[in-house]
Formats: C-alpha cells, sequence, structure tokens
C-alpha cells in the first residue's frame, strides 16, 4: 500500500500569516527624517516610536519586522535633538565672549578712573600746600600725599601689563576743564580722564570715535 500523501494544490501553508513590517517603525523613520526638515519638531516622536516599535517586534515571536527602520528612526531622531545643541551651544558661547569681554573691559575702565581721581585728589592737595601749584611729577606725591606709588601705575587696557598714567601738570588756576590725568591712548580701547576741578570720566571706545 502507497503511504505517500497526495499532493497539496494551492498555497502551501496556508493557514500561516507571513511577517508583517510594523507600521510604527516605518513612522519612527518617517518622523526622523522629517526631524532634519522641521528643526527637530519630530525628533522626539521619532524616538518614542522607535522604541515602541522595537518593543512590540521584540514580543511579537516574529509576526513582526521593521526592526532596521526602528532604528533608523532612532539614529535620526536623536541625531535631530543633538544637532541643534551642538550647533547652539558654541553659537551662544560666540555672542556671550564678546559681552563678557566688555563687561569685563568696562569693570577695568572704572577702577582706572578710581585711581586716577584718588591722583587727582591728591594733586589738588598738594597744591593747597604749594601755592596753589601742581606738583612737577605724580611721584612727588609719594608718600606724603598718597601711601605708595602702585596707584600711579594704570592698571588699563591690561591689569597685567600696567603702564603710567599721563599728567599734564599746571596750577590750580588752569581751566577747570583742563585735562590734569588721562589713561594712555590704545588703539580699540576707552580712556579715563580726570579735569583740574577734579571731576572725572571714563569713556568707551564708541564714544571717543564720536568725538564726546
Amino acid at each position: 500500500m502507497d503511504n505517500t500523501p497526495p499532493p497539496m494544490h494551492g498555497q502551501p501553508y496556508a493557514g500561516l500569516t507571513p511577517p508583517q513590517t510594523a507600521g510604527i517603525a516605518i513612522a519612527s523613520l518617517v518622523l526622523g527624517c522629517l526631524g532634519f526638515l522641521t528643526c527637530g519638531l519630530t525628533a522626539i516622536p521619532a524616538v518614542i516610536c522607535g522604541h515602541l516599535a522595537l518593543s512590540g517586534i521584540g514580543k511579537s515571536g516574529g509576526r513582526l519586522t521593521g526592526g532596521g527602520l526602528a532604528i533608523g528612526g532612532l539614529v535620526t531622531g536623536y541625531l535631530t535633538i543633538l544637532l541643534p545643541l551642538l550647533v547652539g551651544i558654541p553659537l551662544l558661547a560666540g555672542m556671550a565672549l564678546p559681552v563678557f569681554g566688555e563687561v569685563k573691559d568696562r569693570g577695568n575702565l572704572t577702577k582706572a578712573l578710581s585711581n586716577a581721581k584718588q591722583i587727582g585728589t591728591a594733586c589738588k592737595i598738594y597744591a593747597i600746600d604749594n601755592d596753589g601749584k601742581f606738583p612737577a611729577k605724580l611721584e612727588d606725591l609719594v608718600p606724603d600725599y598718597l601711601p605708595d606709588a602702585s596707584i600711579l601705575a594704570c592698571g588699563y587696557p591690561d591689569p597685567a601689563k600696567p603702564v603710567a598714567y599721563e599728567y599734564f601738570g599746571g596750577t590750580e588756576k588752569d581751566d577747570p576743564e583742563k585735562i590734569l590725568i588721562s589713561s594712555p591712548a590704545v588703539e580699540g580701547k576707552g580712556r579715563v580722564f580726570v579735569h583740574v576741578n577734579g571731576s572725572g570720566e571714563a569713556k568707551s571706545r564708541a564714544q571717543l570715535k564720536r568725538g564726546n
């Protein structure tokens, strides 16, 4: 007796369903790619869909495929999340550095003005004791009118490389607005001025350029 099974007609294994590509994996990849066009707006949904897709594929027992699509969605999603940070941080740093430098420069200028006004006050006291005449040189103020000579060094624009203030001398009878003491002129930097009347002012680079 022949036990050979009869030939099967139609599709073999008709009762089995072929694996299907997970739709959420496709969505993850599409959203990840769109993230480059939408400045990252779809990046987070792409990452969420990618993780859900991988979880669902792993639990499907082989009924779902598309793991590669889900990974592609995760990669593109994370890239579009990180890309603005990678570009934005250096950009913000580049914007902040000039502001920080300007604030630091202004602080050094203010300190130089404070020292110059202290020297100017010492000059006026010296003039009271010397028939209205200012000292021939600033060093003559030490030690009777200034405690030490360190204040005579201007720390602007670079406190690490102080230079001498410019001094013009004269008498108390000179024009009150005449400049008595100033910081040295440095290209691209501000200056401080102290007048015969004891007033002082700090001028920024822009003010000096305008002639104010």
